[in-house]
């Protein structure tokens, strides 16, 4: 909840190698997995979250997870280091702490990295349109960035992203959910040249 234990990103693809990709995927920035429509299912999640399971049991941790109730997180899965919690259902965009801007942190941090590219390539060839430049990003590039974006969300944005579904209670007694609300999840986000905020 205090931002400093970030996992890796776990990204689902159609293709189980594409060709961009290394063959050791040991070095990769994130975890990537294969569906035949690039959606997490019930089996791709209890795999994750046995393999975590795993790694706390190795680790002597135990932890908390509070997940949305949905059909991909089954009930019932037996874990000796992780206790699931479920949300209320239908209530993930007021309680789920990453619907509280961490996804858009993390979606603003990459979009600025791609703006900045497409920008610098623009630069070093005037004749090239956006379009083109686009051509040229592949599902590698997009790995790296999107690893790149979630490192740069800082645990300050996680911690008041908790604030804001209300897990975290304040000491001194004032009122945590007022602070977070008004923090804007993209004003850590650089802006890319010749780009204002809304874009």
């Amino acid at each position: 909840m205090d931002g400093s234990d970030k996992r890796p990103l776990f990204m689902i693809g159609k293709l189980k190698r594409p060709q961009c990709f290394p063959e050791d995927f040991r070095k990769f920035p994130l975890n990537y997995v294969s569906s035949a429509n690039a959606w997490m299912t019930g089996e791709i999640f209890i795999n994750w979250l046995k393999k975590w399971d795993h790694q706390l049991c190795w680790q002597s941790r135990k932890i908390c997870l509070f997940l949305a109730n949905c059909s991909i997180h089954p009930q019932g899965v037996v874990l000796t280091n992780i206790q699931l919690e479920f949300l209320p259902p239908n209530a993930t965009s007021s309680l789920q702490p990453m619907a509280q801007g961490v996804i858009e942190n993390m979606k603003g941090h990459y979009r600025s990295k791609i703006a900045s590219r497409i920008n610098v390539d623009v630069d070093v060839d005037p004749n090239a349109d956006v379009q083109t430049v686009l051509k040229t990003v592949n599902l590698l590039d997009c790995v790296h960035l999107v690893a790149e974006a979630w490192r740069d969300v800082k645990p300050t944005t996680i911690s008041n992203c908790f604030r804001k579904g209300k897990f975290v209670v304040s000491e001194e007694g004032g009122r945590d959910e007022d602070i977070a609300e008004s923090d804007d999840p993209l004003n850590d986000v650089p802006l890319p040249v010749n780009m204002e905020k809304e874009d």
